[in-house]
């Protein structure tokens, strides 16, 4: 196990530490990355002298923005093997991640997205920071979520799941966190000293201990926004009647018989509501034609289009 160019292998005390060290690239994975992560992961799982392994990106700006898509473009282009090659050894990556025998500790601080987020959301002890912007965007390039994040994105609470991955927008802290995909928040500026205190535990610790001392640093993340904005209420100032204003994927059922539009409404409807009447109320909103997302007092909204 040596280090590289781009993923820098340290032991320190009893820490194993992984630093990705693309920084000009946000971190994003190679073929190479993947084998030197590889190799590390195995070696420091042997090792009687190592109670856990820190994973983490160089610069300022992210953890790891996801797999190389210049240098896959490239591959596709070129017709070799080169991206079904790195796309395999990722996937076992990934799942190595998910069955790893001692506590795997991710610091997510900036951006993760993509592969960032195979590298992170299926270990033990997933950290994210104020800076933590998360997503899987690859339905943008008429990809799916990868991975492994078909699993992950069903399990998180309501349909959470479901927007992050069709949207593909990018979540903060308290997201990450609400979803699933994050354990504890932890202020960016702690983070080194954190790196010192698990490095500081004895060889023996335990996931448990690792957890517990996370635990005494974290911080309030504060709360989702996916949550706080699941629905609000607003009145028919024409009839009184009351209507469920969806703000959350496939909680909806209308939009404008126009097809001039570009804007839609997107209700649950408790009782009959015009269009009309809802503009009156402000909750109309602009609407993609094509994809149907909407956006509802700033979170995008899944709606069905119809023809």
């Amino acid at each position: 196990m040596d280090s590289t160019d781009e993923v820098i292998i340290e032991r320190r005390g009893s820490a194993g530490i992984i630093r990705l060290n693309r920084p000009k690239a946000l971190n994003s994975l190679t073929l190479p990355m993947v084998r030197t992560i590889t190799s590390a992961l195995e070696e420091f799982a042997i090792d009687p002298a190592i109670a856990a392994v820190i994973v983490k990106g160089e610069g300022e700006r992210g953890f790891c923005a996801g797999g190389d898509i210049r240098l896959l473009h490239q591959s596709g282009k070129e017709g070799s093997d080169g991206a079904k090659t790195f796309w395999r050894e990722e996937f076992r990556l990934n799942h190595a991640i998910s069955r790893y025998p001692k506590p795997y500790v991710v610091l997510m601080d900036g951006i993760t997205m993509g592969g960032g987020v195979g590298l992170s959301a299926h270990g033990s002890h997933r950290i994210v920071t104020e800076r933590t912007r998360l997503a899987m965007p690859e339905t943008g390039i008429g990809y799916f979520p990868d991975v492994g994040a078909t699993w992950l994105l069903p399990r998180a609470p309501g349909e959470a799941g479901t927007w992050l991955g069709l949207t593909g927008l990018a979540v903060d802290a308290p997201d990450a966190l609400h979803a699933g995909f994050a354990d504890h928040c932890v202020a960016s500026s702690a983070l080194p000293v954190l790196i010192d205190a698990i490095a500081a535990l004895p060889a023996s610790a335990s996931a448990a201990d690792v957890h517990a001392l996370i635990k005494t640093m974290a911080t309030d993340a504060g709360e989702s926004a996916i949550v706080a904005a699941s629905c609000m209420r607003i009145s028919d100032p024409a009839g009184g009647a009351v209507i469920r204003v969806a703000r959350r994927p496939f909680n909806c059922v209308s939009r404008p018989s126009s097809a001039a539009s570009s804007t839609g409404l997107v209700t649950k409807a408790l009782a009959p509501f015009s269009f009309a009447r809802a503009r009156s109320c402000g909750v109309s909103c602009p609407v993609h034609m094509t994809t149907g997302i909407a956006d509802v007092c700033g979170l995008p909204v899944m709606m069905p289009v119809t023809s």
